[in-house]
């Protein structure tokens, strides 16, 4: 913030192993915490044995937040379509929400999220049966409204949105909200990395090329920057 202290994100684990919490804190410039902005109790992992599973549930609801323009913040837990837009101090400028019907998670999408896991145990050597993993995975009551925060230098919020498209393969699009909280219109970034940055008519991406040992820096020109100014 402009005065030096921060407010982050962090994972709160309590004396119970089984509970811990995704909260916003206000802290100073030593560590110290000012204030808990919110908290939101993560969904507990299932056992199978002595194996926790759920953990790589593309589906569970998680915290995202981001910095804005003007030493602003958002922040918002997926399981419901409510991002706070919050001052310097924590406090609540406005809320944005939008109306949208859940999205239920299909059989065969769970059967996949399972065999994914299973890949990850065997990849790293932990056994786990089937059937036992199936039986008591945790599955939440519908799929997460969002999957992540951006914003541009007008102070814009990109909602990151996931949708499987035709050919059956998940593609992301953004709802785009304007700095009063105004929805504007569904955002396209066909680039399938994450935009580090949005600013100067730009989208800059950053990709690994591991064959050459370096990191690449991708800028897109976004074409119809007049409309996200003008909110046309």
């Amino acid at each position: 913030t402009a005065d030096g202290r921060l407010i982050v994100s962090t994972l709160t684990r309590y004396q119970d192993p089984s509970k811990y919490t995704d909260d916003i804190l206000l802290i100073d410039s030593q560590g110290k915490t000012l204030k808990k902005i919110a908290g939101f109790d993560m969904p507990r992992l299932s056992m199978a044995g002595k194996v926790a599973v759920g953990a790589l549930d593309p589906y569970r609801p998680a915290l995202h937040a981001r910095a804005l323009s003007g030493d602003l913040g958002a922040y918002g837990f997926s399981s419901e379509y409510k991002v706070n837009v919050i001052d310097s101090s924590g406090a609540i400028i406005h809320v944005i929400e939008k109306m949208e019907a859940p999205e239920g998670i299909s059989p065969k999408e769970k059967d996949e999220v399972i065999d994914q896991e299973m890949e990850f145990f065997k990849s790293r050597g932990i056994f786990a049966d089937r059937s036992e993993v199936a039986k008591v995975y945790n599955f939440p009551s519908h799929k997460s409204y969002f999957y992540g925060l951006f914003s541009d230098d007008l102070g814009d919020l990109f909602v990151l949105k996931i949708r499987k498209g035709r050919d059956g393969k998940r593609e992301s699009f953004y709802d785009l909200f304007d700095k009063g909280g105004n929805y504007v219109f569904r955002a396209i970034i066909k680039e399938r990395l994450l935009p580090e940055v949005i600013a100067n008519k730009c989208i800059y991406c950053v990709r690994e090329n591991e064959t050459a040992g370096l990191y690449e820096i991708k800028r897109y020109e976004i074409k119809n920057w007049g409309q996200i100014e003008s909110n046309q």
